[in-house]
């Protein structure tokens, strides 16, 4: 099992300097990928986990350092070998998770995986795509509509991450949730986010991360004395995830993890779900 650090989870982790991975490609060319995606999807050790093919993660590498559309383009093969090969190693999580989590178990992993072109409109960086490959397994069934979730982000040559809730929820959910703390809901969170499992996995304020206003929400009073929840405009968490070699990466070690910190983050997901009235039994 990997190694892990609970930090807070705000979207984007910083942290650790990345050890760079071992080349899996020629001294010529980028990373190699079979002419089948299926066949790249094909490689796994851990009895039912998921594992990502090592060419999958020397392309994300690769990308890394040749993060242009020309090259992307001209390594188009290679490109989409690795998105089919963490569509099937997504597939795998959801099943994984499915276990302990039913309610997920009818997912399509299409409808989780988020796409690798960044948008370039509102920043100065204009390196065209992402160099991770991430994807929301959502209560809701699709990554684009607000609701508690599992988030995976693979990025071998930065940080990859795992964690999940809600991010930036609807104006009548984050309402809904306000209300809840108010009305003592305080100590339903605080029975999940300080369990001791819990804080081993997403450090020991695992909130510290999410968004929050300045002060108290309007309707509020400044003292409430929940007011540190109330504040929060987010309510996700995450680990960013320390193991940084290419065999760890092209493992089952990589699910593990994942599987792992979703294992913990259930009754986090399951509480929000039960305050914005989401089914996290499955069904409608």
């Amino acid at each position: 099992m990997s190694k892990r650090k609970g930090t807070p989870y705000g979207g984007v982790f910083f942290g650790d300097e990345v050890r760079q991975l071992k080349a899996c490609r020629t001294s010529s060319g980028p990373a190699r990928a079979d002419d089948s995606a299926a066949a790249a999807a094909a490689a796994g050790d851990g009895g039912g986990l998921p594992c990502l093919h090592e060419t999958t993660v020397a392309f994300l590498h690769d990308l890394a350092s040749n993060n242009s559309s020309d090259w992307v383009k001209s390594n188009k093969k290679h490109y989409d070998a690795a998105r089919a090969d963490f569509q099937e190693f997504v597939k795998g999580i959801i099943a994984q998770v499915a276990e302990f989590d039913p309610a997920l178990k009818d997912l399509d992993p299409k409808n989780c995986i988020f796409k690798m072109n960044r948008d370039l409109r509102f920043t100065p960086d204009q390196r065209p795509y992402k160099t991770s490959m991430s994807a929301f397994l959502s209560y809701a069934g699709d990554k684009k509509t607000p609701s508690p979730g599992y988030y995976v982000c693979v990025d071998p040559s930065g940080e990859s991450m795992f964690g999940g809730g809600m991010w930036c929820p609807s104006t009548t959910h984050l309402d809904t949730i306000r209300k809840f703390i108010d009305d003592g809901g305080d100590k339903q969170i605080g029975a999940v986010t300080n369990d001791a499992s819990f804080k081993q996995t997403f450090g020991d304020d695992p909130l510290a991360g999410c968004d929050r206003l300045k002060t108290a929400p309007k309707g509020y009073a400044k003292n409430h004395p929940s007011v540190r929840l109330l504040q929060l405009k987010s309510f996700h968490v995450g680990t960013k995830v320390e193991g940084k070699d290419i065999d760890f990466y092209s493992s089952s070690a990589l699910a593990e993890a994942a599987v792992d910190t979703f294992r913990a983050l259930r009754p986090w997901n399951h509480l929000l779900c039960e305050v914005i009235g989401i089914n996290k039994d499955g069904g409608s």
